[in-house]
């Protein structure tokens, strides 16, 4: 944002990270998680089932005091629609509209619950998209997770992606 101060409250709001200029970069680091889902009975961590949380995998850069998590972003089929291990992404927005994720800390509390419809970038003029800003530390990944109340439009074989946007925590910061 511009050196200038418009107001006291813009100044504060930016400093808390509350709001940031468009230009701004969000992180300058980004990493990926993915659930995939098989049929039911099968694969007992992803099985399909109403209800029921699906873990992420651990992952250590995201994990406790080792970075904040900036922003959460859903790949939709539009932008990707087979990952690279072949697994189709869901069909429609109205499936992530019909999945929730839960965002957890060191102190399981949740922090975030939401349907993954709301983490879809939208796109501005095909060049920028908007993402879902936060400002999250002490998670721990594997305790978060996404949990699916209806099954009807998700089929075995289709699988989630997150891009998850991040800043590392130097040592000298952590508690």
């Amino acid at each position: 944002m511009a050196n200038a101060i418009v107001s006291p409250l813009i100044n504060y709001m930016c400093e808390n990270h509350m709001i940031q200029d468009w230009c701004d970069p969000i992180s300058y680091s980004m990493t990926q998680s993915q659930i995939n889902f098989t049929a039911a009975g099968g694969g007992l961590p992803t099985s399909l089932a109403e209800n029921k949380p699906y873990y992420f995998q651990p992952n250590e850069t995201l994990d406790h005091t080792n970075s904040k998590i900036r922003a959460i972003e859903v790949v939709s089929q539009s932008f990707l629609s087979t990952f690279p291990d072949g697994t189709s992404n869901v069909s429609s927005d109205d499936v992530l509209a019909r999945i929730m994720i839960s965002i957890v800390n060191g102190d399981n509390d949740v922090l975030i619950y939401s349907p993954l419809k709301s983490l879809l970038g939208v796109a501005y003029g095909g060049f920028a998209r908007k993402l879902y800003t936060v400002d999250l530390e002490d998670i721990i990944w594997q305790k978060s997770y996404i949990e699916i109340l209806d099954t009807t439009l998700l089929a075995a074989g289709q699988g989630i992606l997150l891009n998850i946007y991040y800043d590392k925590i130097p040592v000298y910061d952590k508690p």
